[in-house]
Formats: C-alpha cells, structure tokens, sequence
C-alpha cells in the first residue's frame, strides 16, 4: 500500500461521492495519465452471496493497446472477502462473512503500463457479501427456533431475513416443489405461508438476487408434515375404520399414540424431533361413555384412570425424539348396543386444535361373549367350575342307568347352559366346544343330543342342558368353551369348568346294636377333602351310669356292679375327617331304633350323601334260650343252637346286656307302685308251651337260612299259639301280647318262683 500513501486519502473521499451514488464500479486516474488519456476499470458485480462460489472481476484498459501490469487487492473488507485467483485482468473474490454494511468491502486495481512507460492508473470497486436465512415469520424478533416439523391442518408462516440489513435485494423468489400435494405454499414478497395438506417430506426454498450478483442467495429446509395416529391393541390402520376395533367388555387393550407418516409407507410411528411443543388430544364422539382411558403408572405399578377428553403434550428435540406413548389402555365399560357404534378421534397440532386436519379415527364396538352354565358367576366358571355329578342312577325306574340311557322321563341330573353374544348384530362365527366327559342335550328328557359347534349371532341365545356322561380323570379336566374371532382378529372366549365327579358311600345293609360298624367314601376323581358326617334323625349319643337291683335264686335283694348305659348313635369325634379318595368312618349305634345319617363332603361343591337305616334293618345280636334242666349244658347256648322242643326266646347278644326295652306290668303291686321288667342277659321268655308259631314250621326254615339269621327274624310278625287275642310277636322277640304279660305277672308275683335261676327282675 505503500505506492499509494500519497492519494489514498483523495480516494477515499472519491469512494465517499460514489458510494452515495448508485454506480456498481468506477475508476481513477492522475492528473498525467488524463493528459495520456490511459484509464482502468473494473468490470463484475458489486455483490456476491456469503455460501455462492464467488464472483470474478475483470480490468479493461482503453486505449487497449496498452501493454502493462495488473495488480489486484483488497483495500478494505479483508476479512469479508479474499483473492482466491487472479491472472492479469482477471481476479476471482471468495466470500467469507457477511459484510456489515452494503458496501463496505473496497477492491482495487492498479494497472502500470509498460509499453509507453507511464504512471500507474486505478479502479475500486466497492462490493458487499449479502446472504438470507428463513425465520420464524410470525415472531421473528424471538429466539423462537423455526419449525419445519408440524401437523397436517396447521399454516406456518416464514420470512427472508437478509444480511447486512441495510442492503437492498432486487428479487426475492420462493421455489418450492408444486406437485407434491402434502403441502399448499403462497408467497408474498419476502414472506411465504405454508399449509400442512397431507403427510410428508419435502423442502422450501428462498432466493434473494441482487441483478449484478453472479448468483443469488438461497436458504432452504425441509419439511415433515404428520398425521396423529393412534393404535389400540395393536391392530393395523387398515383396521380402525374398515372393520372397526373390538374390545371384550370388562377387558383393557393398549393405546399408542404418536405422529406418523404411514400414509406414505412409512411405519405407523415415526421420531418427531421438534422443535416446539406437540399436542395430542382423544376425544370420543359417539357412545364414548361405554369406554374408559387408564395410564399405567410404572413407578407405583399401578392403573390411573384418565378422563375424556385427554390432552398429552411433550416437546421433542434432536436430543430426545418423540415416537409414540405407548402406556395408555382403553378398558370396555359397557357392550356396545349395536355393532361399531363407538367413535374416538385424535387429534394432533402444535399450536391450537381449531381447523386441524391431523385426525386420525377409530371405530369401536365392546362386545361380550358368556357361557352361563348352572347360573353360576364368571369368576366361579373358570377358578372353580361347575361339579356335576355323573348320571348313574334311574330317574324313569327303566333299570337302565340315565347316563346310558337316550330317553328319560323324569331326568333330574342335567344342568342348564346358555350361550349368548352381545351386541345381538355381531358379525362372524361363534365356535362351542366342549370335553368327552359330558354329553349336551336339547332338553332334559334326553330325546336329542347336540352335536353343532358354529353358530351365528342370529342363532343366539341358545339354550341346552349338560349332562356328566364320564367321571373326570382330575379336577376341571373338561371345559365348555365358546370361542370368537372378531373381523379385527380379536380372539375372545368364555369358558365354564367342570369336574364331572362320583361319591360313592357304601355301609351294610343292616345294623347290630352296640357294634361297630363302617360308612365307606369314595371320590372319583380323587381329591384332598374333608367329610363331615351328622345325625339327622335318631337319638344323639349319650351315656350314664346304672346299677341294677335284683333277688337271686335265694329270694335275696341284690345291686349290680355300676356300668355304662350308652344310648343312640356315636359318631367319631371330631365328626371332619380328611382323606384323599376314599375314607372309612366308624359308627356304633346303641337304640334299637331307625335313624338316618348324613355326610357332607367339601369337595364337588359341598357334596351330600345320606344312609338310611329303616326299622326292618337295625338289629340287635339274639341267642335262643329256654327253660334249663339240669342235666343240660350251659355252654352250649351259642346263637342258633336248639336241643329240644323246649319254649325257646330270642334274646339280646353282646354289650350292653341289657336291652333298652321295658315291659310295663298292666296291674299294681299297690296303690302307688308298677312293676316294670326289663331283658336281662337270659332275660324273660314266653310260655309256648309245646306250640311251634302257627303255621310255620320255623325251625327248618332257620337251618335252610344257614343258621346265621337273627331269630327275631323268623319270630317277628308271627302269633303266638294259643293266643285268642293274635298279637303279633315284635322284632326283637319279646312277646308284648296279652297273654305273655299277665303270664309274667301272675296272680302272686314272685320272681324267684320262675324256673329259671338266670332269670332276674327288678323295681323301676
């Protein structure tokens, strides 16, 4: 610069003058070189963009037959522009910042010819680097980041912010591709409003032009235009609107939400990474009452039921994308009243929901399918199920069993099944299935079986009874299952359990007084239970102490050891007993009387078995006696032994023995006193004389029985011989009749007058 020390100042204040002017480039010339008439100018544009390639300028010489040197630089703006080439006339400027101000970058030429040798001559050129940036046209004194991610239905507005701010652009162009349709563009001038249309990517551009750049300024972004979408259990778009959603009733399904571009193939979600805040908003539009909104709570593991309408925002970032909450549920309330009549929306935007097109829909229908066996609960049908007893007896007395058995008059051991759908207009097929162990029936007579498994929801509600064909091999192995695939391949079903079960409980056929004897349970299938056995008719046990008094063969009044009287029916103590499968339950009874009993049984809900012992099947242990002689053997007075055709008598056999029935004396001993008598070991007889009962030769027929049928047996019902009144002889072989009592009495009664020494009698 040092050449120019002495002028610099002068052209300086040329610079100013032209500055103020609206010349692009200008040139200078000494006093001397005027007198030559030897000029230089520049020629090329006073402006370049800062991300352009630069722009050239060229020297032209007049008279151009001057041979001479060039030399070019940057007097001020050095660190706006630099010399990237330069060859004689021709120099090439590179940007690197954006000038300050309009032209505040000065390029000179200096130009010293050679052939005439004269002085040097020179040009400037002032020149500025210019750029544009599009910004937030709404706001564009904030710091608010541009958003070029937005929703389908909102306008953004964007401005050509150009540097320095003083320069003066001639041409200011948006260029945008027209046929993609997601988006719809107006510009105006320095400003372009820009509508989300459809879904999907593309990119705006801004051109700023000064009409001596080489090139203009551009600035550029790329756009993402979203849908919302939601997903509810996981089914495909296609699904939503087409055949609608189907929730089971009472039943929660997950809820994604998001932004998406599916509409262009791609995923369902895609990252959204702002900038700005996000909103989505569900909302119900029809029916939405049948339907709640839960959030799951991770942090305290629990569900958070949310209110419709429910608004999520989140403000994603490049940091910290968005893609979708995925811990929502829709849980169906209430069934829907007819096939998809419930409507949900979403809606998506950043700035208000007002006119937004960021809508994606979904058509729901809550249904139920039930299989209602025995009136049984829900909970109950599938955690327990139904115990169904086999059907082994004979409700019609066919002798044939009821479960081999197709028509049953009378059948009693079928239980009821309904199978129903709801809504009634649920599109699709219905599927019943059911196990080997129960048959299904049109009605409880047994006349037609069913064999159909599909139906339709025309065909519901269908009614039919089940019946236990074949005992269960383990606890609820068989099950009645309706299953439904719904056109969203929603798989539902409801399903009853049942354990088609046996309880056998076995005991004889008769009952001996005061021994013991077993009740014996047996489940099928086998299962861990209790049993727990009662009285329901019959004396309850009890016991005391007796002692008893009686004259001996001397005439002497004589007291028994004390000893244990025990009437009714001992049960085990305590009366629950646990088993597995099978169990024995030990009983005694001690009154000669009927009684009835009853086991109930935890398993198979409570199951109940009764015995029943009748009259005709309580016993009690006899032996035939009869008047003793001396020269007989007592030992030989075992049940069933006759020696001769002495009077014989049934007598009680066993402990206690003494017999719990007493024979009241008709006639007083006085005017305060009765006389009772009661059975002994050996106890009273009946005078038969030399009689046999009747017409019954009853002594081959007891050896024809085997000699093991109780005496009282054959003795029970018969009359007496001899006997004008024809009382009957009762079943424990005492003879009650009018004759046998007065007989006992006699006109002076003296017990040790009678033949028998074993023969004892007291006073009550």
């Amino acid at each position: 610069m040092n050449k120019f020390s002495g002028v610099f100042p002068l052209i300086l204040l040329f610079f100013s003058f032209l500055h103020a002017g609206t010349n692009q480039y200008f040139s200078y010339q000494s006093p001397e070189i005027l007198q030559q008439d030897i000029t230089v100018s520049i020629i090329g544009p006073g402006t370049m963009p800062l991300k352009g390639m630069g722009t050239g300028l060229y020297a032209i010489v007049s008279p151009d037959n001057i041979e001479g040197t060039y030399d070019w630089e940057i007097v001020i703006g050095r660190d706006k522009v630099e010399i990237e080439y330069e060859e004689g006339p021709w120099v090439w400027i590179k940007p690197i910042e954006v000038s300050d101000t309009s032209k505040d970058i000065v390029v000179m030429v200096e130009f010293s010819p050679i052939d005439p040798l004269m002085e040097p001559v020179y040009d400037f050129i002032w020149m500025t680097v210019f750029d544009v940036e599009i910004v937030n046209g709404e706001d564009i004194y904030s710091e608010t980041p541009i958003e070029t991610e937005f929703f389908a239905g909102e306008k953004k507005v964007y401005k050509a912010k150009v540097k320095p701010d003083d320069f003066r652009w001639d041409y200011c162009e948006w260029v945008y591709p027209e046929w993609i349709p997601w988006t719809r563009y107006e510009p105006e001038t320095e400003y372009c409003y820009v509508y989300g249309v459809l879904p999907g990517y593309g990119t705006l551009e801004v051109h700023i032009r000064k009409e001596d750049s080489f090139e203009p300024a551009v600035d550029g972004i790329s756009f993402g235009i979203y849908s919302a979408n939601i997903r509810i259990n996981g089914k495909g778009e296609d699904k939503e609107e087409g055949t609608g959603i189907y929730i089971e009733k009472g039943k929660m399904v997950q809820v994604e939400i998001g932004p998406s571009m599916k509409e262009i193939g791609s995923p369902e979600f895609v990252e959204m990474t702002g900038p700005g805040e996000i909103h989505f908003k569900i909302e119900p539009v029809e029916k939405g009452e049948k339907i709640s909104l839960w959030e799951y709570d991770d942090v305290t593991n629990t569900y958070i039921q949310r209110q419709f309408p429910y608004t999520y925002s989140c403000t994603p970032s490049q940091q910290n994308p968005f893609l979708s909450k995925t811990n929502l549920y829709i849980k169906g309330e209430q069934v829907s009243e007819s096939n998809q009549d419930i409507k949900l929306i979403l809606k998506g935007y950043k700035l208000s929901e007002r006119e937004t097109t960021a809508v994606d829909t979904v058509i729901i229908t809550v249904f139920r399918i039930d299989v209602k066996l025995a009136d049984m609960d829900e909970g109950v049908e599938d955690q327990t199920g139904l115990y169904l007893r086999l059907n082994d007896d004979d409700d019609d007395s066919d002798t044939e069993i009821d479960n081999q058995d197709n028509k049953v008059i009378g059948e009693d051991d079928l239980v009821r099944l309904e199978i129903s759908c709801e809504p009634g207009d649920l599109p699709g097929n219905f599927t019943l299935s059911w196990g080997n162990n129960i048959k299904l029936w049109e009605r409880t007579e047994k006349e037609t079986e069913i064999t159909q498994s599909q139906y339709t929801s025309e065909q519901l509600p269908e009614t039919c009874y089940v019946e236990g064909y074949n005992v269960s091999n383990t606890i609820k192995d068989t099950e009645i299952k309706l299953s439904y695939q719904a056109p969203d391949d929603t798989q539902a079903e409801d399903k009853a359990k049942i354990t088609v079960y046996a309880v056998e409980l076995t005991g004889p056929q008769d009952v001996v007084v005061g021994e013991q004897f077993g009740l014996t349970i047996t489940l099928s299938p086998p299962i861990n239970t209790n049993a727990t056995i009662s009285r329901v008719k019959g004396t309850s046990y009890n016991e005391t102490y007796r002692t008893e008094k009686y004259w001996n063969g001397s005439g002497d009044l004589l007291t028994t050891d004390t000893y244990i009287h025990r009437f009714g029916i001992k049960l085990p103590e305590p009366p629950t007993i646990g088993f597995v499968n099978s169990v024995s339950i030990l009983i005694t009874q001690y009154s000669l009387e009927d009684f009835s009993l009853k086991v109930e049984i935890d398993a198979f809900g409570g199951a109940i078995k009764n015995y029943v012992a009748t009259k005709e099947h309580v016993w009690m242990r006899v032996k035939s006696t009869y008047f003793r002689t001396d020269f007989e053997d007592e030992g030989v007075d075992w049940p069933g032994y006759f020696f001769n055709n002495l009077p014989r008598v049934a007598l009680p056999y066993g402990v206690p023995s003494l017999m719990n029935t007493y024979v009241i004396l008709t006639e007083d001993i006085s005017s305060d006193t009765k006389v009772e008598a009661k059975v002994r070991d050996r106890g009273p007889w009946f005078p038969f004389g030399s009689y046999y009962p009747k017409d019954n030769n009853w002594y081959n027929d007891y050896w024809d029985d085997a000699g093991w049928k109780h005496l009282a047996g054959f003795m029970v019902g018969l009359i007496r011989a001899g006997d004008t009144k024809y009382y009957s002889i009762n079943g424990a072989g005492i003879d009650l009749s009018e004759g046998s009592i007065k007989g006992l009495r006699g006109q002076n009664y003296n017990p040790n007058n009678w033949p028998n020494p074993h023969i004892y009698w007291r006073f009550k």
